[in-house]
């Protein structure tokens, strides 16, 4: 699986067969669907019309936790199966015999946090949840949310940085160490340095100071740590992994293994890591083994109550 090349950053609300499809023709052979959820929606306290903070009554409370609930509820593979079956009517290349596997589609999540004070209560209600994902990512939006995630240990597999919203989060070396002590790894999504306009010129800008700053404070251990992602919400969004080492040549990143490393083993890492850490019924390390194997395509559970017993044989 380390040399397949991928992209774990899908966004649900775009996903669909016509996307897998340019997302398959450009050269990606493992896609992750990425739900997303906002930790600070998991609040106790609001603020009514006379600027005075209060409690939530217990029916808001319950409004709230059934409303995250929903939010937290994946896509079914069956879903996700039918859609890359789909996907074979849009696709403008026909794979060859020669091809030793098949493209796979995993379910991810990325949660927002702003206010790190409310991730503890989260992941304490709702940690269990997400054992459904096969990658958990968490997306700081403050600095102490980011110290936060650095800092803790957390049912985590990686963490974004949205360059694109704020401009002033810069990892440390230290919290770098920390990070990769944690087994995480990096991830920046590239569908805002592709846009055009102010937009696109701005996630430019943003994201060549970002990874100067941080290949600059960082040892070269943690350029492994690094993980690109396309976050297409359309077709002409998707690039090719060579186009894309080009670009972020220009924006900084050197030498070109970095990129390589950040599409094929780093991705690999992080779907590792979260198969750990759902602590499957059937052992990480056996379905590692089993999603190597080039004629294996998904994993699901059996349900014991619709297996045959097998006949007691006399040894």
């Amino acid at each position: 699986m380390e040399n397949r090349v991928y992209d774990l950053g899908v966004p649900v609300s775009s996903f669909n067969s016509q996307l897998l499809a340019r997302i398959l023709d450009s050269g990606y052979q493992c896609v992750a669907v990425n739900h997303s959820v906002n930790i600070d929606d998991f609040n106790f306290t609001l603020k009514s019309d006379d600027a005075v903070m209060r409690k939530k009554t217990k029916e808001e409370r319950q409004n709230m936790r059934s409303s995250l609930v929903s939010q937290l509820q994946p896509k079914t593979m069956d879903e996700l199966n039918k859609c890359f079956d789909e996907s074979h009517a849009f696709r403008a290349t026909i794979q060859p015999p020669a091809v030793v596997f098949t493209p796979m589609v995993f379910r991810r999540i990325t949660l927002y946090c702003e206010n790190p004070s409310l991730a503890g209560l989260f992941f304490r209600d709702f940690g269990e949840m997400l054992n459904a994902y096969d990658v958990v990512s968490l997306t700081p939006l403050t600095p102490d949310a980011l110290s936060y995630a650095t800092e803790q240990t957390l049912p985590i597999d990686m963490i974004t940085i949205d360059y694109t919203k704020t401009s002033d989060l810069r990892l440390t070396s230290k919290q770098c160490s920390t990070l990769l002590s944690h087994g995480l790894h990096l991830e920046l999504q590239l569908s805002p340095i592709l846009r055009h306009g102010q937009a696109g010129t701005s996630a430019c800008s943003n994201f060549a100071h970002f990874i100067t700053n941080l290949l600059t404070v960082t040892r070269s251990s943690f350029k492994k740590a690094l993980v690109f992602s396309s976050g297409a919400t359309s077709g002409w969004e998707v690039r090719r992994p060579l186009a894309l080492a080009s670009i972020l040549a220009c924006l900084g990143v050197h030498p070109e293994q970095i990129v390589h490393h950040a599409f094929t083993r780093g991705p690999c890492a992080v779907v590792t890591h979260g198969l750990w850490r759902s602590r499957t019924a059937h052992g990480a390390s056996t379905i590692l083994r089993l999603l190597s194997m080039p004629n294996v395509v998904s994993i699901r559970e059996v349900n014991e109550s619709n297996e045959v017993p097998a006949k007691k044989q006399k040894l």
